[in-house]
């Protein structure tokens, strides 16, 4: 009867342990969306993965998807990261919880050698960052350190050829104008982007594509658009002429 009490404690260590690392990993899901800068944890199903890697960006980066950098907002348990590596992308996942993003790592490593050296994931708040470039942070040096031993390390800033989000309604209008205004103050007229965003359109701009509730973007062509708007607004304006005495 005297050990009792000693196993009430067990039992309530045990507890709040588990109440603890649930917490943990429940509130970073929860707190972006409390927050409205982000959105809960969703998966991108079989049918939308095969038709991103196999049919849509097949066909918008010919010849070669080969080297090209996906970046994946709220990468989640890196699915998507780590489909693109597997057809010879880099993959970059920004990812807000801590767990996700270790899970991801790992799964990266077990995924073999040429997996781990073109998929990084990062654990930050992607409205922090630049969306169009990504500037390899010391995570990502260290394992270039490891991978190609003696070899310069890699630090300048990479620009995206592939944006994907999955986030929610009330995320696209700002997404749209921090793309916007990254693209004005670095714009590379030699090079598009490819904005997919699942489930949710971008309001304002006109998709490439839309197949299984996938929104394909061409981030060049909307500023091309934006531009036309703009030179036609100010040349259908009639001249102000000054009035003759």
């Amino acid at each position: 009867m005297a050990e009792q009490p000693q196993e009430r404690k067990c039992t309530g260590l045990v507890v709040a342990a588990v109440c603890t690392i649930g917490l943990a990993g429940f509130v970073p899901c929860v707190w972006p969306v409390l927050r409205r800068n982000g959105a809960p944890l969703h998966f991108t199903n079989a049918n939308r993965t095969n038709l991103i890697f196999s049919q849509i960006l097949p066909k918008l980066l010919s010849p070669s998807m080969k080297g090209r950098l996906f970046i994946d907002l709220g990468s989640g348990d890196g699915r998507l990261v780590l489909q693109a590596t597997a057809h010879g992308m880099r993959g970059v996942g920004y990812e807000n919880n801590l767990w996700f993003v270790l899970g991801s790592r790992l799964s990266a490593v077990r995924a073999g050698r040429m997996t781990w050296a073109n998929a990084s994931f990062l654990r930050c708040n992607f409205w922090k960052q630049s969306l169009l470039k990504h500037r390899p942070g010391k995570s990502e040096q260290l394992k270039q350190r490891w991978l190609t031993p003696g070899t310069k390390i890699t630090t300048e800033a990479v620009r995206a050829d592939v944006i994907m989000i999955y986030g929610l309604g009330h995320l696209m209008h700002p997404l749209r104008t921090k793309l916007e205004e990254e693209w004005r103050i670095d714009p590379d007229p030699s090079r598009d982007v490819v904005v997919i965003s699942n489930s949710f359109a971008i309001e304002g701009w006109t998709p490439l594509t839309v197949q299984d509730q996938l929104f394909v973007y061409s981030l060049k062509a909307q500023m091309r658009d934006k531009q036309d708007v703009i030179t036609h607004t100010h040349t259908s304006t009639p001249a102000h002429t000054q009035p003759t005495n």
